[in-house]
Order: structure tokens, then sequence, then C-alpha cells
């Protein structure tokens, strides 16, 4: 650091930065942030993505269990979360997305007591958001589908 006025004219010399060195660290720090920000936020996006997938395929298998245990079929209905329970009704087994996320099924999906599944499409949207395109197995397991953007 160079020396400042203050200490060429034999006064105490006051360490610190000049106001031009907190500009450059300023300058690099926000060029830093502007390249590392459009990738953050698709980390985050696919982040929740992947909860959602997984979140989604849990409750599959718990139902398909359920299913099983009691030796019934069930038809699968997806819907937003509310403040009823997982159970909708005799036969109806519900699957919950958290609050803003829609789901269509390309077909009805019935979870048999044999612990198979009826294969389909479900299209999960979110406003603002890329939808998702799943494909759910004869056993009941959901596969992502990436499209090209």
């Amino acid at each position: 650091m160079m020396p400042t006025l203050a200490s060429r004219h034999g006064l105490p010399s006051r360490g610190g930065y000049s106001l031009l060195e907190i500009m450059i660290v300023l300058a690099i720090m926000t060029v830093s942030v502007s390249i590392m920000a459009p990738r953050a936020g698709a980390a985050l996006d696919q982040m929740v993505v992947h909860t959602l997938q997984f979140d989604l395929q849990r409750q599959i298998s718990d139902l398909r269990r359920r299913a099983f245990v009691n030796q019934t079929v069930l038809d699968l209905v997806i819907g937003p979360q509310t403040g009823e329970g997982a159970e909708s009704g005799l036969g109806v087994a519900a699957a919950r997305l958290p609050i803003g996320w829609e789901a269509k099924l390309e077909v009805p999906v019935q979870l048999r007591p044999d612990g198979l599944c009826t294969p389909s499409h479900i299209h999960l949207s979110n406003l603002g958001k890329r939808p998702i395109d799943l494909s759910l197995t004869e056993r009941c397991q959901l596969i992502r589908h990436f499209s090209r953007p």
C-alpha cells in the first residue's frame, strides 16, 4: 500500500484500504455473483424436481403396499395437498403434491394387490416452472423423461 498524504507529512498513518481497492474488490465480487447466479437458480430448480419425484415415488410405494396388505385394487389420484389425510375413500389412493403443483395422468392408474400398477405417463406442472414428464412403470416406479428446452 502506498503511503498516504498524512504519513508523508509526519502525521501518524491510519491503516486501511483506499476507496479504489474497495471498488476493485466489489467489482470482482459482482462479476463472480453474476456468473454463478444462473447456475445456482438452475441447481435449486433441479433440487425441487428431484425432491418432488422422490416424494411422489415414496407415496406411490406406500399406497402400493396398502393395496397389497388389504388385497384390494386402489385407484390412484394425484392432487395438491389439502387439510385431509392421504386416504380419500374406499378404493381410492391419493398421492399429494405440494401446493401449486398439478398432475395429469394419461390413463387412470390402478394399484393392484399383486403389487403391479397400470403403466401411465404423469405430467406435473407448476406456474412458471418447466413441466416434468414422468412414466409410471408396471412395477410402480417413476422414470423421469428429459425434454429439450
